[in-house]
């Protein structure tokens, strides 16, 4: 019900409407222009279109954290009727800034322990959305990495821990909690510049774990082929939650899909819009997970991918 299109549910003849978006991205990357365009057609299909019936301000802080807080108050002060926060730092920022302006989550991670709503069923307050990840979605990433290599002990977690939402406490969180549920260790690996890579892959190597996990942000994506080829020539399973990881060389990509997650953020902004609390609006975990399974680098692991999982898999790399 509520992936269903919108088309036609609004009027571009109506009342022009003010959204507001904050993100803690680099505006003119490749991939926050897609989520941009994204973000747009989503709100098109549900009736919405900028010079017609629409305004978005776009904040984007170009990586720096810091400057979220300034970019959220200056949203409240534009009086959007709904404010979309990506990522933890900006839906935190966000809701310092106001307690009165609904806020809806794009890709949050852990919104009960961060503090933002009181339950998934009941949010409680003005905060409600989407959730990228949390415990029980990296339930579904070991089930895959359990039937890959069911041997797997030790588990090595390469992450930004400055990156909140892909990277940080929160999202270590679920992934240990996920881990350990399949009886696997967890070994966090800092990695906060993109020079401090190749000093954690040194320590990942005597540190006797048997796969790696590859959280997503700019720094690990910029080194996943250095990260791949260290993978492959110490034998480790790797698991990666980016969609470009698997094609350097990781063995296995699975995360949310993202269009699909997107279409569903703007049904809580159309709702909003509509009349609906926050408060009132259960926030939603992903239900489609996009899988990439790379055989090549399976048979240089002497891996023999299950014939289920890859009937499963959405790509697979030959």
């Amino acid at each position: 019900m509520l992936a269903r299109p919108f088309a036609g549910r609004a009027q571009s003849t109506g009342p022009v409407r003010r959204i507001a978006w904050l993100s803690p991205s680099v505006e003119t990357a490749t991939v926050t222009q897609q989520g941009a365009a994204l973000v747009r057609e989503s709100l098109r299909k549900a009736g919405y279109e900028e010079g017609k019936n629409l305004v978005i301000e776009f904040r984007f802080a170009e990586g720096q954290l810091d400057r979220l807080p300034a970019l959220a108050n200056e949203l409240v002060r534009l009086k959007p009727e709904v404010i979309v926060a990506y990522t933890n730092d900006a839906i935190a920022a966000a809701r310092r800034a106001t307690r009165s302006i609904p806020i809806v989550m794009a890709f949050g991670t852990e919104p009960v322990e961060a503090g933002f709503i009181e339950s998934f069923a009941r949010p409680g307050g003005n905060v409600t959305g989407t959730v990228w990840a949390s415990s029980e979605y990296m339930g579904k990433v070991f089930e895959f990495v359990k039937e890959v290599a069911p041997s797997t002990k030790w588990l090595a977690f390469l992450a930004n821990p400055t990156v909140a939402a892909t990277s940080g406490p929160g999202y270590a969180t679920a992934v240990n909690r996920a881990a350990s549920t399949f009886g696997i260790a967890f070994l966090p690996f800092d990695v906060a510049r993109a020079d401090d890579v190749a000093a954690a892959l040194d320590r990942i190597a005597a540190s006797g774990a048997d796969a790696l996990f590859v959280a997503t942000d700019p720094i690990t994506v910029a080194k996943f082929g250095e990260i791949a080829a260290f993978a492959l020539k110490r034998k480790l399973v790797t698991i990666g939650t980016a969609p470009q990881f698997a094609n350097p060389g990781g063995l296995l990509y699975c995360g949310p899909d993202v269009p699909e997650l997107i279409t569903r953020t703007i049904s809580y902004v159309d709702r909003i819009l509509r009349g609906a609390r926050p408060a009132d609006l259960p926030v939603e975990m992903p239900t489609h997970f996009f899988v990439t399974i790379n055989l090549r680098t399976a048979r240089a692991l002497g891996i023999t991918i299950p014939q289920s999982l890859l009937l499963r898999a959405d790509e697979v790399i030959q």
